[in-house]
């Protein structure tokens, strides 16, 4: 974020958890920088983040040298396989971060969930943080690579109140957390609530 000059704005900071503190951070997912948002809660994170992520410059080589999961989309052995990695790491005292649609969404409006997240949250006991980015989508648009303009509300890292995973379904979990991260996107990219 440094390089484009744009630092990200914290809405919510009484809901970072505590340092130390477990928990898996979803976020809606709409540009490559939205990685470089997490740095501003100044949390330590593994990222779970498809494999081809592993290829681009400075990103990419950030996550394999940091150990983070990388996931490979439509091969079931290797989902399974991040899978357990995603709760071995848990279990080894790590957050993760993660963007359950799965990609960057082209609309801005937020795409179907993947259980990933909410399973692991359900089997370990983690919460779920709910994390909204905006601004991000125009800094760097979802086919760019780099910055393209500065946006006019700069970026907005929004952290909303943990959502605990004690007696519901992974099913409940997803839901709750779609409402909470789309709850702090502006009007015009909110839709109905699509989980899986």
């Amino acid at each position: 974020m440094a390089c484009s000059f744009c630092i990200p704005r914290i809405i919510g900071k009484e809901n970072i958890p505590e340092p130390g503190q477990v928990v898996i951070y979803a976020a809606n997912h709409q540009s490559y920088a939205d990685i470089f948002s997490f740095a501003a809660l100044r949390r330590a994170t593994k990222f779970v983040s498809k494999s081809e992520i592993l290829k681009i410059p400075t990103i990419g080589w950030a996550i394999a040298l940091g150990k983070h999961v990388a996931l490979r989309r439509g091969d079931r052995r290797g989902q399974v396989m991040a899978y357990r990695e995603m709760i071995q790491s848990i279990k080894d005292g790590n957050s993760l971060a993660i963007f359950p649609e799965g990609t960057r969404s082209k609309t801005g409006r937020m795409k179907r969930f993947h259980s990933g997240a909410f399973k692991a949250s359900v089997t370990t006991g983690a919460p779920v943080v709910p994390i909204t980015i905006v601004g991000t989508r125009e800094l760097m648009p979802p086919d760019s690579y780099i910055p393209v303009a500065y946006p006019k509300n700069g970026i907005s890292v929004i952290v909303h109140p943990q959502v605990d995973p004690t007696g519901k379904t992974d099913e409940e979990m997803s839901a709750l957390v779609f409402q909470a991260i789309e709850s702090g996107l502006p009007e015009e990219f909110r839709t109905t609530s699509e989980v899986l």
